[in-house]
């Protein structure tokens, strides 16, 4: 890996000799990551800075002329990256970049001079992240490669800042942002299309609701936004990983698990979902969690991922509103179509149990364990 300050891309064979962490992956499975040099010599860079892995193969990018840190946050389907660094000289603490086989700083605000950060890129190029000054900070949604531009702000819920943190392929922008002047709580965001601001409020009902926070990390195709939220019944925390379905209500991911290992008093072997930091098209979660004590990284898959989806939403799996249900304990085979199930339309005579498949996955991925939940759906009458 080269040491020069302001070093271009070039192939790595030999590992990483640095601290590594991977913050992102596209649908091609290259992945996007960051090295951390732990000695600065007289480069300041030494082997800091950002690298691409795709089929066993690492590509160290470094970062823009002249940095001597740098991360990368984001990489989309078209192998585009965004991210922040560290200008020697700057008075920028962080300035965000772009990487489309070159780089491009995307600089600053005048309201805002001291650092810019991008979060997150879609498929389409968009770009979503937050610019500061001091403790003041505002969302912004840009498009190309060029500067910022003030009309890329995006505003506030009420109060002075604003943070964003994901964005889909239609241009739909989450994040959290203040929501009164004189407080500093915090609330989940949605931005659509129409120019709005949309608070998605939280999951505490207590009666002091201005105190209560939440934020959102990502959002997918179905408008579907993961995050965190203070909560009223946390047991070790006070703060839950939440959904809320297509920009509307919340719901506490705890919730949707198996009742045997949602978050009780002293029990080694149920989960505390903490926060929810992405979900993909496919509707799967990844996150933080407690577990024993001890936290852990989790992969939420939904019950119907290998089961065709749940088009209509209704918790049925398309597959067995289409061709019928075999109860995997009983070996009973339920009818679905026969008794009226539609994968194209919600079927309310029907009420399953939407538990989900939690996947602790341990450091650096060396072993998995799975907590197989059951997902079988419940008919309680049929349509007549």
């Amino acid at each position: 890996m080269p040491g020069a300050c302001g070093g271009g891309p070039s192939t790595v064979t030999s590992g990483v000799t640095a601290p590594s962490y991977p913050t992102g992956i596209n649908d091609s499975g290259e992945v996007v990551a960051n090295s951390q040099a732990t000695t600065y010599f007289n480069c300041a860079m030494a082997v800091d800075g950002t690298f691409t892995y795709l089929n066993g193969s690492l590509s160290y990018l470094g970062g823009p002329p002249g940095f001597y840190k740098s991360g990368a946050l984001s990489i989309n389907n078209q192998g585009q990256i965004v991210g922040e660094y560290h200008k020697i000289g700057s008075t920028f603490a962080w300035t965000a970049w772009l990487y489309d086989g070159g780089f491009h700083d995307l600089g600053g605000l005048p309201d805002y001079p001291e650092s810019s950060t991008a979060e997150k890129i879609n498929n389409v190029g968009q770009i979503a992240g937050f610019v500061s000054a001091g403790l003041s900070s505002r969302a912004f949604r840009h498009n190309g490669s060029g500067g910022l531009q003030e009309t890329d702000l995006l505003g506030t819920l009420g109060g002075p800042d604003s943070a964003a943190y994901g964005m889909n392929d239609a241009g739909i922008v989450v994040g959290a942002s203040s929501v009164d002047p004189l407080s500093s709580t915090w609330h989940a965001f949605v931005f659509d299309l129409t120019g709005k601001m949309k608070d998605l409020g939280t999951a505490s009902r207590s009666l002091i609701v201005i105190s209560s926070t939440s934020w959102a990390y990502a959002i997918n195709k179905s408008n579907d936004v993961v995050g965190t939220s203070d909560v009223d019944n946390g047991i070790a925390s006070t703060s839950h990983a939440v959904i809320w379905k297509n920009m509307s209500q919340i719901v506490d991911l705890n919730t949707l698990l198996d009742p045997k290992v949602q978050p009780a008093p002293d029990c080694p072997t149920c989960w505390e979902l903490l926060n929810a930091q992405d979900i993909n098209d496919m509707g799967q979660i990844v996150g933080a969690g407690l577990i024993n004590g001890e936290l852990h990284a989790f992969l939420l898959s939904p019950p119907c991922l290998s089961a065709g989806g749940d088009t209509d939403g209704d918790g049925l799996c398309d597959d067995w509103e289409n061709n019928g249900y075999t109860d995997p304990v009983t070996h009973k085979f339920v009818d679905l179509p026969h008794m009226g199930a539609d994968a194209r339309h919600k079927d309310i005579s029907f009420r399953p149990i939407t538990w989900w498949i939690a996947i602790l996955l341990f450091a650096a991925f060396k072993r998995t364990a799975i907590l197989r939940i059951p997902t079988n759906p419940i008919p309680l009458q049929s349509r007549s």
